[in-house]
């Protein structure tokens, strides 16, 4: 509950009606309290595993971290 709270103090970065991405008929769009309390939402899960990929111009770079016995263990990968 606390999170939530916290994020919903900056309700206008998810209180739009419209999805990210629709097409605007106009310019202007309204951000509510209202709908935010309905598009927010705080989730809690343990990864298992995360994949990362930095773009850079001298060559990307990609890792995959995988949680394996209770520790982690990081793999370089092909971009």
């Amino acid at each position: 509950e606390k999170w939530r709270n916290i994020g919903l103090r900056r309700f206008e970065d998810y209180g739009a009606a419209l999805s990210p991405g629709e097409i605007l008929v106009g310019f202007d769009y309204e951000n509510t309290l209202e709908n935010a309390q309905r598009n927010f939402a705080v989730l809690g899960f343990h990864p298992n595993q995360i994949e990362m990929l930095k773009l850079l111009k001298e060559g990307h770079r990609r890792l995959l971290w995988q949680l394996i016995e209770q520790e982690w263990q990081c793999s370089r990968l092909v971009p």
